[in-house]
């Protein structure tokens, strides 16, 4: 991510969540973006293929620290609960972090 716990603190601080959508760099505007964070929020739900095709991620920040995470169980900071991503997710991609 070019992001962080310095934008993004209250995971690192209290497990908060956050719904994470990825959008592929690839994609043309006019897409809707998928929810794969396993939880609310998303612009669409996930058709039965599309569950099928996903990956899980650990999400980092860029600040090199042990608690940059967005990807910690809710309400435990300091365990890792990966997050669900389309398996065509790559470098460059854009992953929204909703409030």
């Amino acid at each position: 991510l070019d992001s962080g716990m310095t934008e993004v603190l209250r995971p690192c601080l209290y497990g908060a969540q956050h719904p994470l959508i990825a959008v592929s760099a690839q994609q043309d505007s006019d897409s809707a973006s998928l929810d794969a964070s396993g939880g609310g929020g998303g612009k669409r739900k996930l058709s039965q293929v599309e569950k099928e095709s996903l990956e899980p991620f650990v999400v980092v920040g860029h600040c090199c620290e042990s608690g940059d995470l967005l990807s910690t169980q809710p309400g435990e900071p300091d365990i890792l609960e990966p997050k669900y991503f389309p398996a065509t997710t790559q470098i460059n991609d854009i992953l929204v972090v909703e409030g």
